[in-house]
């Protein structure tokens, strides 16, 4: 219970975590929880290096426009490689050394800044990976800006992805809070269903098939027909034996397409239609999104391939 826990537990956790991964590309971070979670949880670990490869920093001199519209500002971050966060380490640990052993975390969890920058990290992975493959945006025809946006939705689905299944490592109370204040999705109580169909589809097929329900969610497509089900079980499946086997676990799996649907249907449109506009795209938002998706997924070899090597490269 977080009621039970008290600041300076919390200050002593980030602080004193043994560094079991040492790598000379970490950077510490005035960001509650981030050495914690680079130690303990894979995903956030492998996209940090990747990260970190790709020639990205961080910095807490953020903008005036980042600290009104975070959700606004990763155009900046993909063309500056700088991914700003708020330095909530210095707050905490004033107000601890002014009440030293007096303050619960529970009442400041709901005040707290949190940082965004494990999402951000991930688009700005798949925007490396992939932005050699990007339309030019400039280009005033419909399919050409329905593919650029596709990208775009890409980017966030993976994102999305990452954060869902980085839930599985989460397994002691203080992982649970810095993890909380470090992601968007937190549905701790999903872990037992990712569990279950990790242990009997593996890693691979979980995170594919995640990405690939979270690609219909971001596209606002709210139900999944039979036949559509079984192309998503197909295009996660490594093989014959793992499809079979996967066509037998139909209902635990329809849960992760309800997990993705989870994300709030307002966010999910509002902030796309922000997107398309602050892009200067000539079209409707309706009409932008009026696009076989999928179809385009399964047209598009190198699609497949940067997908393949982003499951990859985050799971590793």
């Amino acid at each position: 219970m977080t009621t039970e826990i008290l600041l300076h537990q919390i200050l002593d956790a980030h602080k004193n975590i043994k560094a079991l991964n040492e790598n000379q590309l970490y950077q510490n971070l005035n960001n509650l929880g981030d050495r914690y979670l680079f130690e303990k949880n894979k995903i956030y670990r492998n996209i940090r290096l990747a990260l970190l490869k790709y020639g990205y920093t961080f910095s807490s001199n953020y903008s005036y426009e980042y600290l009104t519209l975070p959700l606004t500002y990763l155009n900046q971050i993909l063309v500056t490689k700088i991914i700003p966060y708020y330095d909530n380490v210095s707050a905490l640990t004033n107000i601890e050394n002014s009440n030293p052993k007096l303050i619960h975390w529970d009442e400041l969890v709901d005040q707290i800044k949190k940082n965004n920058l494990f999402h951000e990290s991930c688009h700005a992975i798949a925007y490396s990976k992939m932005n050699s493959l990007y339309p030019d945006k400039k280009q005033i025809d419909l399919f050409s800006q329905q593919q650029f946006l596709f990208y775009k939705i890409f980017e966030e689905s993976y994102a999305n992805t990452c954060e869902l299944i980085s839930i599985l490592d989460t397994n002691d109370k203080f992982h649970r809070i810095f993890f909380e204040i470090n992601s968007y999705i937190c549905v701790f109580d999903e872990k037992s269903r990712l569990q279950k169909i990790e242990k009997t589809l593996g890693y691979h097929f979980l995170f594919k098939f995640s990405f690939f329900c979270y690609l219909y969610s971001n596209y606002l497509v709210n139900d999944l027909s039979n036949n559509n089900f079984i192309k998503l079980i197909e295009l996660s499946s490594d093989s014959k034996e793992q499809y079979n086997i996967a066509l037998n676990q139909k209902k635990i799996l329809f849960g992760i397409f309800k997990i993705a649907l989870d994300l709030n249907p307002r966010f999910r449109q509002i902030t796309t239609q922000l997107y398309t506009k602050i892009n200067k795209m000539t079209y409707s938002h309706k009409e932008l999104i009026s696009f076989n998706f999928l179809d385009f997924y399964m047209s598009r070899n190198d699609l497949k391939a940067a997908l393949d090597q982003l499951t990859h490269a985050t799971l590793k």
